[in-house]
């Protein structure tokens, strides 16, 4: 080859649309592995006590009485909404759901294992996106050369902030964690798709997780447009011109709204709504002025997150004050947002990226609660992202002032890292996390209720009456289950009168709620009025023909009725809805072995003795129909655990002496 030659080649243009080599090309690959392990490993040590949290709140409805996703086949669960709710379904959402019920039924941990495992996912994809971003063209003279560090502190700050704990920690918000991994993986697609030789792959990845995202959380509805004005701003220059080379790319995106239409049309049709326009209690003009509060206050989180609450039930905006004060911030930055995408500045995405996130829970649409912090999960990563930037901007040229404001970041990393930890525990026990709540936000009438109602299952009455009271004093929004729950505490204290007028009450509020009748009717079977107990009992099963609790109370009944068939049909029903009611196998089979099926009733008492292996009462009535069967050895065994367990049972030493 001439000189002339060599020359005339290298002088040669770029091939039309070429990109420049990332960093992560060619970079050597120890150094490559590096940011993804310290993001991993900053993840698992920010959440490391985060895997034994409880149920809370909407996790009882859509997990733990959720029916649809106790089984993988057939699929139909997918579409099916979660009973007694108004939303549509996520089935995504459910499927991964259903996923962990078959592997541990309801054992809290593997589901908080795969929220920690969405969470670092979506952190990886966040620092591709962002390592990928800055050495596009607009951005590469100012941060080309440490786009991966900037990306990796950008990236790092996000996962292990403390604002994301209730997004991590609340397992029903693992809608809005796959919804921001498919999100994220949505717009690594497309940037591959840009950059990779092989567009098609990339382009069928970015399509196929903006469809999965569609079905894990309707906010993906954004995502389509979102990526269009990321390229505008860092590929293509126009809307237009992304149009036109990718066309491809957007007719799949713009064909995944189809999904989010497919999703919204199974939701089910109730009279009252908790979201959209046709929720009655806030208006579109009530919710929208009641905003810009409600995102000033996420931006204080985001910079400094003390104190974060777990439900803050917001209220409206109606002074002067409430309304104006947190618009001086938000306006301008919604303007300066508006003003910077005109001017192609890429300033302007990180505007985009976090009020148009946000636009579906944060505009004019109603929704019942008017703000959540893990509304804020897939927005801040905006301003993690803003503040490295902007600091690297402004310190870099200062060799002294930028070791200060590494130290500075390292300290805040550390400091974030800490309030993590923290935080994670209040997870670990409702009433710890409703006491919290109430401490935080003492006028939230949920938050009394939600605690009074814990110290009620705990059998801690004297705490619970006045914590129940405060909520109805408070109007909470299901008022009926206040009074519901603070008659069940008042008899349980022997305050029976009391109790009969809120169990009153709670079915004058709600007369189709099952739980006011199953309440009602304890109560009336303290009283011994068995069959007005019997009545609301029966009332309750037809309101909620699935409850398994609901048939195993009037079965209970009806044997101490003598009933003993009617019992059994109902012990049969109870332990066929949930195959681990050890208390259901156990009545079954006393109730089977009263009428003289001992050999039925053995199975029952087995399966319950496994499930419950040290409990007296299991062992003695195994050991008595194993007597009554004839199989008196094994009966022996069965009686003598009994009593090693409760020396002081009168009939067991009765029966085993029997045997002798």
């Amino acid at each position: 080859m001439s000189r002339q030659q060599d020359i005339s080649r290298a002088s040669a243009p770029p091939k039309k649309n070429a990109l420049p080599k990332t960093a992560t090309t060619s970079t050597p690959w120890p150094r490559r592995i590096l940011p993804p392990l310290l993001i991993i490993l900053a993840g698992f040590v920010a959440y490391h006590n985060s895997f034994d949290g409880a149920f809370v709140l909407d996790d009882i409805r859509h997990i733990v009485d959720n029916h649809h996703i106790r089984r993988l086949w057939p699929p139909d669960y997918l579409l099916n909404a979660p009973p007694k709710t108004d939303v549509a379904p996520r089935p995504i959402t459910n499927l991964t759901l259903a996923i962990n019920y078959a592997a541990g039924e309801l054992h809290v941990r593997g589901y908080h294992i795969v929220n920690l495992l969405v969470h670092l996912f979506s952190a990886l994809l966040l620092f591709g996106v962002l390592q990928r971003t800055l050495t596009q063209e607009p951005l590469r003279a100012h941060y080309g050369t440490q786009s991966t560090w900037l990306a990796l502190t950008a990236t790092l700050l996000w996962t292990i902030h403390p604002l994301n704990t209730q997004c991590v920690n609340y397992v029903i918000q693992r809608a809005e964690g796959l919804m921001a991994l498919f999100y994220l993986l949505t717009l690594y697609g497309a940037i591959r798709s840009v950059e990779s030789t092989h567009r098609w792959p990339w382009t069928a990845i970015a399509v196929t997780a903006c469809a999965l995202g569609m079905g894990s959380k309707p906010i993906m509805a954004t995502a389509p447009l979102t990526i269009l004005l990321y390229d505008r701003a860092f590929l293509s220059g126009s809307i237009m011109a992304a149009l036109r080379r990718r066309p491809g790319l957007y007719l799949g995106l713009a064909a995944t709204w189809g999904v989010l239409l497919l999703v919204q049309a199974h939701a089910p049709n109730v009279p009252e709504s908790s979201a959209g326009f046709g929720y009655k209690d806030v208006s579109p003009l009530e919710y929208l002025r009641t905003q810009s509060g409600a995102l000033f206050h996420y931006l204080r989180l985001a910079l400094w997150p003390n104190p974060l609450c777990f439900d803050y039930k917001w209220p409206v905006a109606r002074s002067t004050s409430e309304i104006l004060f947190p618009s001086l911030l938000i306006i301008p930055l919604l303007l300066g947002t508006i003003w910077t995408s005109i001017r192609r500045r890429p300033i302007g995405f990180l505007g985009i990226w976090f009020f148009l996130i946000l636009a579906p829970t944060s505009s004019f649409i109603p929704i019942a609660d008017l703000a959540f912090e893990f509304r804020m999960y897939l927005p801040l990563a905006a301003v993690t992202t803003f503040i490295i930037t902007a600091g690297w901007t402004l310190c870099h040229r200062n060799r002294t002032v930028l070791r200060l404001s590494l130290a500075l970041l390292a300290a805040l990393i550390g400091t974030y890292t800490m309030l993590t930890i923290r935080r994670n525990p209040i997870y670990r026990d409702r009433l710890l996390l409703w006491q919290d709540t109430v401490t935080k936000r003492p006028t939230n009438p949920r938050a009394h209720m939600s605690a009074g109602k814990e110290l009620t299952d705990r059998g801690n009455f004297a705490e619970a009456i006045p914590a129940l009271t405060q909520a109805i004093a408070l109007k909470p929004d299901d008022e009926w289950i206040a009074h519901s729950t603070l008659g069940v505490a008042l008899t349980a204290a022997g305050r029976h009168q009391e109790a009969l007028d809120h169990h009153k009450e709670a079915l004058r509020l709600n007369p189709a709620g099952a739980l006011a009748h199953t309440n009602m009717a304890d109560t009336l079977a303290r009283l011994g009025k068995l069959d007005e107990m019997i009545e609301h009992t029966k009332i309750a099963l037809g309101l909620s023909p699935t409850d398994p609790d609901i048939r195993y109370n009037l079965a209970y009944t009806l044997m101490q009725q003598g009933k003993l068939e009617e019992a059994i049909k109902y012990y049969t029903e109870a332990v066929h809805l949930r195959p681990s009611f050890a208390e259901a196998h156990c009545n079954l089979g006393v109730a089977l072995n009263a009428a003289g099926r001992a050999d039925e009733a053995l199975p029952h008492l087995r399966r319950a003795l496994a499930l419950l292996p040290n409990n007296a009462r299991i062992h003695k009535q195994l050991g008595k129909a194993l007597a009554r069967s004839g199989q008196r050895e094994e009966a022996r065994v069965h009686l003598t655990k009994a009593l090693q367990l409760n020396p002081s049972d009168a009939e067991a030493q009765h029966t085993l002496a029997s045997l002798q």
